[in-house]
C-alpha cells in the first residue's frame, strides 16, 4: 500500500536505477516488475528520465523537455511532480519550474488534490497535508498517512488507524491494526497483529460490511478483491460472497478483466468467471495495463522481462532486467544498468547514455 511515501510492491524492492528507493519510475520488486497501475492517456504526459546521476523529463517521442537537474524526480500527478535536491523534496510543474519550494524531508503524489509531506526526519518527523498551492491545510501531527482517496485517507494515531477527510476531521476513530485507502466505496481493514490478524472490509461509515476473515486480501477492484482463506486464494464480491473459490497459491486483482494468478509456481490469468484464460506458464507476471502486461521467464536471478497482449501471445520479446507497466504509451524499462522507454511495438524511445 502507499502510506508515508514506502510503496510495497509484490515482494522486496531490489536497488536497480540509483534511485534512492532504487527504482525508475516507482518501486520494482525482486522479479524486477515496476508497480505502476495509474493510467492517464494525456497527449502531454511527461516521463522521468536519469541522465548523468541527475533527473529531467522527456515526452512521449522522446524528447528532453525539462532538461536532467533534479537528484530524483517522480512521474507527474494532477499536474505537478515531486522532485529532490540535496536532502528536501518540492514540486514542479510541467514547464520544469518550481512550483512549491523543495522545503520538505519526505513527501507524496498529489491525489484528490492534496499530497502528504512529512516536516522532520524518517524516526521523528511528522506528516501533513498540503495543497496545490503549498499551503499546509492538515497539520503535520501524523505517525503515517496515506492518499487521499474517495475523500478519505487513513491515519495513524496511537499505533491505531483511522480516517480523515479533507478538512481533517476524524471521520472513522483510529481502532484497526492496520488498514488501507478505499478503493471503490470499502477500505480493507485488519484486526490484530501481522502474524494471526484477520482482514475485512468497512464502508465509509466505519460500518464493518464484510466481517474480519481472511489471512491477507487485496483492494476491490472492478467490483472483485482477491482474497486468501486457508493458504488459497480467490475472489469475493461486494457482500463478501465468493465468487471464484479459494485456489490459486497467489492472485492479483483484476486490471481489463483479467487477474493474474499462481498455480504451482506458474503465473498465468483467469477471467471473471475463474476460467484460466492464459496458461499459467510464466515465471511472473504483473497486471494488464493499455492492453499489455509484464511477464518473466526465467529465476529470479537471471529470468528477463517481456510483455504479452491479452491472448497471452509475447508481442515484446523477454529481454529486459526490470520493466514497468505501459503509461500513456510508454513502459520504462531497464537493461543492465540503463534505464531506458519503449513503445508499444517495442522500440527504444530513449535510453540513458
Amino acid at each position: 500500500m502507499f502510506v508515508a511515501g514506502v510503496v510495497m510492491a509484490a515482494a522486496v524492492m531490489v536497488s536497480a536505477s540509483g534511485r534512492a528507493d532504487g527504482s525508475t519510475n516507482g518501486a520494482f520488486d525482486r522479479d524486477g516488475i515496476n508497480d505502476r497501475t495509474e493510467k492517464s492517456n494525456r497527449d502531454d504526459a511527461l516521463f522521468p528520465i536519469r541522465e548523468n546521476g541527475k533527473w529531467g523529463y522527456i515526452d512521449s517521442s522522446g524528447n528532453v523537455v525539462i532538461e536532467p537537474q533534479f537528484d530524483d524526480a517522480y512521474e507527474f500527478q494532477e499536474g505537478l511532480a515531486r522532485v529532490k535536491n540535496g536532502k528536501m523534496w518540492g514540486y514542479i510543474d510541467k514547464s520544469g519550474k518550481v512550483a512549491i519550494g523543495l522545503q520538505y524531508d519526505a513527501v507524496g503524489d498529489f491525489s484528490e488534490g492534496l499530497a502528504r509531506v512529512r516536516i522532520g526526519d524518517r524516526n521523528n518527523g511528522k506528516w501533513g497535508f498540503i495543497d496545490k498551492m503549498g499551503r499546509m491545510v492538515i497539520e503535520a501531527k501524523y505517525v503515517d498517512v496515506g492518499n487521499f482517496s474517495d475523500g478519505m485517507t487513513v491515519v495513524k494515531i496511537n499505533n491505531k488507524w483511522g480516517y480523515i477527510d479533507k478538512a481533517g476531521k476524524i471521520v472513522i476513530e483510529p481502532q484497526y491494526d492496520l488498514e488501507e485507502d478505499f478503493s471503490e466505496g470499502l477500505a480493507r481493514v485488519r484486526i490484530g497483529d501481522f502474524y494471526t490478524g484477520k482482514w475485512g472490509y468497512i464502508d465509509k461509515s466505519g460500518t464493518m460490511v464484510i466481517e474480519p476473515q481472511f489471512d491477507g486480501e487485496e483492494d476491490f477492484r472492478e467490483v472483485l478483491a482477491a482474497v486468501k482463506k486457508n493458504s488459497k486464494w480467490g475472489f469475493i464480491d461486494k457482500s463478501g460472497k465468493i465468487v471464484i473459490e479459494p485456489q490459486f497459491d497467489r492472485a492479483m486483482n483484476y486490471y481489463d478483466g483479467l487477474a493474474a494468478v499462481e498455480k504451482n509456481e506458474k503465473w498465468g490469468y483467469i477471467d471473471k468467471t475463474g476460467k484460466m484464460v492464459i496458461d499459467a506458464k510464466f515465471d511472473w507476471t504483473w497486471h494488464f495495463s493499455e492492453g499489455l502486461a509484464v511477464v518473466k521467464t526465467g529465476d529470479v536471478d537471471n529470468g528477463k522481462l517481456g510483455f504479452i497482449d491479452k491472448n497471452g501471445k509475447i508481442v515484446i520479446e523477454a529481454k529486459f532486467d526490470r520493466a514497468s507497466n505501459f503509461r500513456d504509451g510508454l513502459a520504462d524499462v531497464v537493461i543492465g544498468e540503463k534505464m531506458g522507454y519503449i513503445n508499444r511495438s517495442g522500440k527504444i524511445v530513449w535510453m540513458e547514455k
